[in-house]
């Protein structure tokens, strides 16, 4: 059965990028303006590294100031395939902005010698710590939730709103994507908090989408599985024992490098959701944007929904112990 199921969502996925590759509205990075939030190490930096290698100029968004500029001199070192390549950094919290801040900043980046206006957004920065809700001290919880909140929720919605405005304004339009995560799409215990963020990010998605089409500007998300970053590492140190074992049995971890190669042909596509994994690839709204296809894959991931729910209740049983009850 999960070998007719991979089958169909293999096929599926195949059918996907055959009709994004007919459809979609590519994009040439040469010469473009793309600006990353949280893009001094990790994901980030290895899609600033990408874009760069294609001719893009290039504006990376961090708090620290000494990480930007380390990172800047590691791009620079790049090999470009056109000569118009630059790189650039401006030091910005995004946890803590205003949107109006954020449109200022792009501004800013828009002003500096040889960039011009910004073409391309990526939401990129982001926080994640997997917590129980029951056994956890209440003021670690209101802490999590205060900085993935922040970060992860609003910092996403506030640069993205602020970038549509800022691309629409000149009638020229652009491209806007935030990067979420698989757990914006499913979830397990552990990251609920960190899930309440992501899945945010789907809803801004399908009530932003046509809005920001009919003023020239892209609206896209991207749901990748673990990557390897220096975040990530950090998390899982932290992470309880049936988080780890969950995410460990069920989700390879991906090179940062690559899960960037997949963020930057979705973004060059056009497409709307992107993924880098199965499972993610067949629950989002339109896994092979053939709606007769969309509808057989949509009743397989039914049966694979419920598959998971099982498996996440053992998995509970197995490794959460009930906290003793006072007399």
């Amino acid at each position: 059965m999960l070998l007719a199921v991979l089958g169909i969502g293999g096929g599926a996925c195949a059918l996907h990028f055959l009709i994004q590759w007919l459809v979609c509205k590519r994009m040439s990075l040469a010469g473009k303006h793309v600006l990353i939030t949280g893009g001094s190490q990790g994901l980030g930096l290895s899609l600033a590294k990408l874009c760069y290698t294609k001719g893009a100029k290039v504006t990376i968004v961090a708090r620290t100031k000494k990480k930007l500029e380390q990172a800047c001199e590691e791009v620079r070192k790049i090999q470009s395939e056109t000569p118009g390549a630059k790189i650039q950094n401006i030091s910005m919290d995004v946890s803590s902005m205003r949107s109006a801040h954020f449109a200022e900043l792009m501004t800013e980046a828009a002003q500096a010698e040889g960039f011009g206006r910004v073409d391309v957004v990526v939401c990129n920065a982001g926080t994640g710590v997997a917590k129980l809700l029951v056994g956890t001290p209440l003021e670690q919880i209101d802490e999590l939730m205060d900085a993935q909140i922040s970060t992860n929720l609003l910092g996403s919605l506030r640069c993205a709103s602020a970038a549509a405005q800022v691309m629409a304004s000149d009638g020229l339009g652009g491209r806007v994507c935030i990067v979420s995560s698989a757990a914006g799409l499913i979830s397990l215990p552990g990251y609920a908090v960190y899930s309440a963020t992501k899945f945010g990010h789907r809803g801004f998605l399908a009530g932003a989408y046509h809005e920001l089409q009919q003023h020239g500007v892209d609206l896209s998300v991207y749901y990748p599985g673990s990557i390897e970053t220096p975040g990530f590492e950090h998390e899982k140190q932290l992470m309880p024992t049936v988080t780890s074992r969950i995410e460990s049995s069920c989700s390879d971890v991906s090179k940062a490098d690559d899960a960037a190669a997949v963020l930057l042909a979705g973004i060059e596509k056009g497409t709307k959701e992107i993924t880098n994994e199965l499972l993610p690839s067949l629950v989002v709204d339109h896994p092979t944007g053939f709606a007769p296809l969309d509808a057989l894959v949509a009743a397989v991931t039914q049966c694979i929904r419920a598959g998971w729910s099982t498996y996440l209740r053992v998995m509970a049983r197995q490794y959460i112990s009930p906290v003793s009850r006072s007399a």
